[in-house]
């Protein structure tokens, strides 16, 4: 909006109003769509624990014939932190937008989702291999726009151990019990 201006023709105070709209048209993309796994196992997981108020949970991409209420997952970014030698952590920023029938029923699905998420701690990524994602963080920010921003912002995290060769075993080793302390002390100067 601008400033108040005067009309002096009608007598009147104008303000100028810009507005856009936003609508989803069907996109082509080049190459096929690969969901990550971690963003599959949180669309299940959170359909699973809002089955009674969402009629689905999408991740990566809103499907064009989308019914409301429902819920898309997508990344917003990805660190990887060293754990020293023998591991590091892989965390997700990850995005939640939720598209309910009115303002409410967002806000009310956004709150439920955020206390399932808290409370869980961990959110099964293969429970047959017993790997599970961490919640780091997770934040509400409720009257944001549904399709750009989205209401909740996660972070999850998993520790990776570092892929190694295994040398070969040494298959002896010999000492004869006696110290050359002049050959260790010429060695460190």
């Amino acid at each position: 909006m601008s400033d108040d201006t005067v009309d002096k023709e009608w007598d009147a105070l104008t303000r100028c109003v810009n507005f856009y709209v936003l609508a989803l048209q069907p996109a082509t993309l080049q190459g096929p769509i690969i969901n990550d796994n971690w963003l599959t196992a949180l669309a299940e997981w959170s359909k699973e624990k809002l089955s009674e108020q969402v009629t689905d949970c999408y991740s990566g991409i809103l499907p064009t014939g989308y019914k409301r209420p429902s819920i898309l997952w997508r990344f917003d970014g990805m660190d990887v932190e060293e754990c020293g030698a023998l591991g590091f952590e892989v965390i997700k920023n990850i995005t939640c937008h939720i598209f309910g029938r009115n303002a409410v029923e967002e806000l009310n699905i956004a709150m439920k989702l955020i206390e399932d998420i808290k409370t869980a701690i961990k959110i099964p990524l293969d429970i047959k291999n017993r790997w599970y994602m961490t919640v780091k963080d997770v934040s509400g920010h409720f009257y944001t726009d549904a399709l750009k921003q989205g209401q909740i912002k996660l972070s999850l995290a998993r520790k990776v151990k570092r892929p190694y060769v295994e040398a070969p075993l040494m298959m002896e080793t010999y000492f004869d019990g006696r110290i050359n302390l002049s050959e260790i002390e010429r060695r460190w100067k």
